[in-house]
């Protein structure tokens, strides 16, 4: 969508360039002052030409009123894919997410324990110990973790099952159970 908005403001942009040059030229043809005060006196000596001399203005009036149309048009489809996207960002932070359950942690102080053991995963009973340790440590003492997400100062170490949080990015201060899926 972004391509899509880049090309038609370039195109737009040509199409306004094309349509000026075009008044240019017609201004120059009615009279030297006429071209004189297009191109150096601006918007208000261009619209009254336009409007005076409405039969040799009227082609290049047109195709600038059609660049600022595709301009309009490629700024909605541009506000169109920021919304998309915006949408998009929202459904990653529903409910059940990473960032919805830490950030429900911290504001609740909830401590929970993982239930089972595999590759990456933590034992019941291992996350708590972690809790005030350098995170450092934690992974020295669990593992590699699968992932690790940082936002703001927050730190979240993604093991099988549990997250460790550092909401400081320094020490594991809160747990979070995930659900199996």
């Amino acid at each position: 969508m972004e391509v899509t908005f880049l090309v038609g403001i370039v195109m737009a942009w040509l199409l306004l360039f094309v349509g000026h040059v075009m008044l240019l030229v017609a201004a120059f043809r009615e009279g030297p002052g006429w071209g004189l005060a297009v191109l150096f006196v601006g918007p208000i000596a261009v619209m009254i030409f336009t409007f005076s001399h409405w039969e040799e203005a009227k082609r290049g009036f047109l195709v600038q009123l059609a660049g600022v149309v595709l301009i309009g048009l490629s700024f909605g489809a541009g506000i169109g894919a920021g919304v998309e996207s915006a949408t998009r960002w929202k459904d990653e932070l529903r409910p059940g997410s990473v960032e919805s359950r830490v950030t429900a942690l911290i504001e609740t102080g909830e401590r929970s324990e993982p239930k089972a053991r595999g590759r990456s995963e933590v034992a019941s009973g291992e996350a708590e110990r972690v809790l005030g340790w350098p995170l450092n440590r934690v992974k020295d003492e669990l593992g590699a973790p699968l992932g690790t997400m940082k936002t703001g100062g927050k730190t979240v170490l993604c093991y099988e099952g549990v997250d460790i949080v550092s909401t400081n990015g320094e020490t594991a201060t809160a747990v979070v159970v995930r659900p199996s899926e």
